[in-house]
């Protein structure tokens, strides 16, 4: 059974990282909405203007976690591939896994924010009416 980009194994075993539109693409396919859905969900409740504000807030804080997110993925993958060239099996302090792992990580936190801004825009595009309490 092979392992999922999420997973470090999926890197120590040979796959190669996904890109990041890949990554986003596979967000839309699965309709994963994040590990703030439940926070999301509950602000889409609240009454305008109120709601709006503090999902363009949700929305600002994503993005600039994606951006910094996208910047660190590049630079992991960039040691990942330094890593298989150079990796030293002899050095105790460093493994070729703490490279997967990065990875690994690094991609689940863009996997996460592009499916919050994925679900912020789709509430955004639906605005509630101002007199709306429900």
């Amino acid at each position: 059974m092979g392992y999922d980009p999420c997973h470090p194994w999926y890197y120590h075993t040979g796959g190669k990282p996904l890109y990041p539109k890949q990554i986003k693409q596979h967000v839309i396919a699965t309709g994963y909405r994040g590990y703030l859905a439940k926070e999301i969900e509950r602000i889409d409740q609240s009454a305008e203007p109120k709601r709006t504000h503090e999902l363009r807030a949700i929305k600002a804080t994503a993005l600039t976690g994606l951006k910094r997110d996208l910047s660190r993925y590049r630079e992991v993958v960039c040691e990942l591939h330094q890593g298989e060239v150079f990796y030293d099996k002899d050095d105790p302090y460093r493994s070729i896994g703490d490279y997967c792992t990065s990875v690994s990580l690094k991609h689940n936190h863009i996997y996460n924010g592009f499916a919050i801004l994925n679900y912020v825009d789709e509430l955004l595009t639906h605005q509630k009416d101002l007199f709306d309490l429900l």
